[in-house]
């Protein structure tokens, strides 16, 4: 896990309170102190913090602690009649990545030009991240303008 850049879980039906506190401590940061061998005193502090990506059908994400650190996002069900095979969502991104590419920039853009201006009536847990994602949204908007 050290290794990777996102930790991601996927179709999850539900937490342990103990996962769910890792979850809390790895996403936002946390240490981990353990002995070097079991034979010895010396100990090693790990210290980590990853994004963490998690999916299921359920509500994941119950305990307070962890909702208040997350973006939740629930999509559409997506009916029969519009479902796509693998092939023909790759070719469809494939299509489509410049653009989705380029929006995500925008969203950046001008969330760089918006940062500073941002006041939120009140912050939240992770106010930092709020802050962000208010000054990015302006450039989700169709017809958004940079300057």
């Amino acid at each position: 896990m050290l290794a990777t850049h996102v930790v991601a879980l996927d179709n999850l039906s539900g937490l342990s309170p103990e996962i769910s506190d890792c979850l809390c401590r790895l996403s936002t940061g946390g240490g981990h102190d353990v002995r070097q061998l079991y034979s010895d005193t010396d100990q090693i502090l790990i210290d980590i913090q990853k994004p963490v990506i998690i999916n299921g059908i359920d509500d994941i994400a119950t305990r307070p602690d962890l909702a208040e650190r997350a973006l939740i996002i629930n999509l559409p069900e997506i009916k029969p009649d519009t479902r796509k095979s693998e092939s023909e969502f790759w070719r469809g991104f494939e299509r489509d990545k410049t653009a989705i590419f380029a929006g995500l920039l925008d969203c950046l853009a001008v969330g760089l030009v918006r940062r500073d201006s941002i006041v939120l009536k009140e912050k939240p847990r992770m106010a930092d991240v709020a802050l962000w994602v208010t000054a990015c949204e302006e450039g989700y908007k169709p017809g958004h303008n940079i300057h």
